[in-house]
């Protein structure tokens, strides 16, 4: 009995489905950076997803995802959008 509700559980545990909303707020072309260091060798992407902001930055297999933070009263938290 305890083998069955075990592999019943593990099972639900399993197989939820993993939803999340994502938009993109903003695109930036490579062309556009003119701050970067690279003087824009990627494109920069804004996006939102389950209501934090994060940037998406370079193109093809190199390609970087980075949380965003904003300081509010003395502490780092994530940026919502």
């Amino acid at each position: 009995m305890k083998k069955l509700l075990g592999i019943v559980v593990l099972g639900l545990l399993l197989s939820g489905n993993a939803n999340a909303e994502i938009r993109i707020i903003e695109q930036i072309e490579a062309g556009k950076l003119k701050t970067s260091a690279l003087k824009g060798a990627f494109p920069v992407t804004r996006i939102c997803s389950n209501g934090y902001e994060f940037l998406i930055t370079g193109k093809g297999t190199n390609t970087s995802v980075t949380q965003v933070f904003e300081e509010r009263n003395g502490k780092s938290l994530p940026a919502k959008c």
